[in-house]
C-alpha cells in the first residue's frame, strides 16, 4: 500500500510539473471612459482591456487590470510592481523607465481645452493669460510643451481628474486643463455640465499613444514580439475596429 500511494504521489508530482503555467501581465488603467470603467462589482471594461486581450491572449498570456489613480498607476510600472500601462505619450523622462511598443496604438489629434466655472467672467486666450490663475492639472499628466514648461503657471497637481473637477466646483482653483474627450465625460457623469463650462483657450496636439512595457518587468523581454503582435493588429484591420467601437479611431 506504501509504494501504491509512493506512485500515486509521483505521477501527480510529474502532472504538475508537466503542466505549463501561463504567464500572468498586469496592466495599470485608470478609471477614465471610454479607455477603462470599472462596475459596481469592480470589473473593469472598456478600450484598455479590449487592446490588452487583442495584444496579449494570442500571445499565450492572462491579463489582469488593476485600478489605480493615473499618478499611482505610472509609479507602480516604473517600479515594475505591474508591467504595462496603455495611452502613455512618449518624452525622454519617460522613455527611462518604459519601453514604448512600437508602433503607437493611436496617432490621433488631441483637443486640450481649459475649463472653468459657467459664472466666471475671466478668458484665457493664450498662456500668459494663466499667470495669473490657480490652474488645476492631473498629476503625472502631459499636455503640451510650452504649457507643462512654463513655470509662470501656478499648476496644482491632483490625484484624478474627479478630485480636478469638484476642486474647480468648490472655488478651490480657477480652471483647469485637460483633453476635451476626457472632460466632456466626467463632467456628463457628475452632472457638472451646468456649473462647468469649457474655457476659450484652446490647443490642438498630434500625439501618439503607446503600449508601455515597464523596464523592471520580468516580461520586458518579449517586447519585441509584442511590437510584432501590435503591427499584425494594425495591419489587418482589427486594431482599427477596436478604436472606432470607441469611436477614438
Amino acid at each position: 500500500m506504501a509504494l501504491t500511494a509512493f506512485t500515486a504521489v509521483k505521477a501527480t508530482a510529474d502532472n504538475s510539473l508537466n503542466q505549463k503555467v501561463t504567464p500572468v501581465i498586469h496592466i495599470a488603467v485608470e478609471p477614465t471612459p471610454p479607455f477603462s470603467t470599472v462596475d459596481s462589482h469592480g470589473e473593469i471594461s472598456g478600450l484598455d482591456k479590449d487592446l490588452a486581450e487583442a495584444l496579449l491572449v494570442p500571445l499565450g498570456y492572462k491579463i489582469r487590470m488593476v485600478s489605480c489613480p493615473w499618478i499611482r498607476c505610472l509609479r507602480m510600472v516604473e517600479e515594475g510592481k505591474v508591467d504595462m500601462i496603455f495611452g502613455l505619450s512618449k518624452n525622454a523622462q519617460r522613455e527611462k523607465s518604459f519601453i514604448f511598443l512600437e508602433p503607437p496604438f493611436i496617432t490621433s489629434t488631441t483637443e486640450i481645452a481649459s475649463y472653468q466655472l459657467a459664472d466666471s467672467t475671466f478668458k484665457v486666450t493664450q498662456l500668459s493669460d494663466f499667470h495669473s490663475l490657480d490652474v488645476g492639472v492631473q498629476r503625472g499628466a502631459l499636455h503640451f510643451r510650452a504649457f507643462d514648461n512654463d513655470s509662470q503657471i501656478n499648476k496644482t497637481e491632483l490625484k484624478d481628474i474627479t478630485t480636478m473637477i469638484n476642486m474647480l466646483v468648490k472655488g478651490r482653483i480657477d480652471t483647469f486643463v485637460m483633453p476635451t474627450v476626457a472632460a466632456e465625460q466626467y463632467l456628463a457623469q457628475l452632472n457638472y455640465t451646468n456649473l462647468v463650462k469649457r474655457g476659450e483657450f484652446t490647443h490642438i496636439e498630434e500625439q501618439g499613444g503607446y503600449m508601455v512595457l515597464s523596464k523592471l518587468s520580468k516580461h520586458r523581454n518579449a517586447a519585441r514580439i509584442m511590437m510584432q503582435r501590435i503591427e499584425k493588429l494594425k495591419q489587418s484591420g482589427q486594431l482599427h475596429t477596436i478604436l472606432k467601437t470607441y469611436h477614438v479611431e
